[in-house]
């Protein structure tokens, strides 16, 4: 096993549910010609070792995520959820394709995980899924302590609302810091709750 592949596992055992074999050869294999052909070939050996499983299910075209669309902080005057909703209704109306995703298993989860990712995939919602991913590795890209990342599956008992973010950041402490979600087509009413229940409890959160 390489250290790229165990990044992989690491990420898939405690951080996100799924991710795209474009993903993987994209960020492991710095997409080069090659990269594509070798995401499949370690692929196939994890799977074959127990470590991963590969799944084809449907998605929509999966875009690589540089910032967020906001980013909003306590003081600062609420996001016009009226554009952000048509900024993401039209997103949302690619046409969906049939797509190889990875999944950490219950071994990978025993042996590297830390109760994070659930190992489930979620067949309505793969393509939200794996861009949560998207905003994972955007993080990746700048230095980003990865174990400050704790994904929905794996939110404290504590988690004081009921909307549960994809994501929430931790501060050097170990407090919540930000909360991470990826839009899907959400309606202006969706976003509003959003935004009421985070201000609520002072959460500073990005919706990409």
């Amino acid at each position: 096993m390489t250290s790229w592949e165990r990044e992989i596992l690491v990420v898939l055992a405690n951080h996100l549910r799924i991710l795209s074999l474009a993903q993987l050869a994209r960020t492991w294999w710095f997409g080069q010609e090659w990269g594509s052909r070798s995401a499949r070939q370690s692929a196939r050996a994890l799977t074959k070792d127990g470590w991963l499983k590969t799944h084809q299910v449907l998605s929509r075209p999966v875009t690589p995520l540089a910032q967020p669309l906001v980013f909003w902080m306590r003081g600062n005057e609420s996001p016009d959820f009226e554009e952000l909703s048509r900024r993401l209704h039209k997103r949302a109306r690619a046409e969906a394709s049939v797509t190889t995703v990875v999944v950490a298993t219950r071994k990978t989860r025993e042996l590297f995980g830390s109760g994070g990712a659930t190992g489930q995939i979620k067949l309505t919602q793969t393509t939200h899924d794996l861009h949560v991913g998207e905003v994972f590795l955007s993080y990746r890209q700048h230095n980003f302590d990865q174990r400050r990342w704790v994904g929905e599956d794996a939110f404290r008992d504590s988690w004081p609302i009921r909307q549960r973010p994809d994501a929430l950041l931790l501060d050097e402490q170990g407090n919540f810091t930000r909360a991470v979600e990826y839009g899907g087509d959400y309606s202006v009413e969706r976003l509003a709750t959003l935004h009421d229940a985070l201000a609520r409890i002072g959460m500073s959160y990005e919706i990409w």
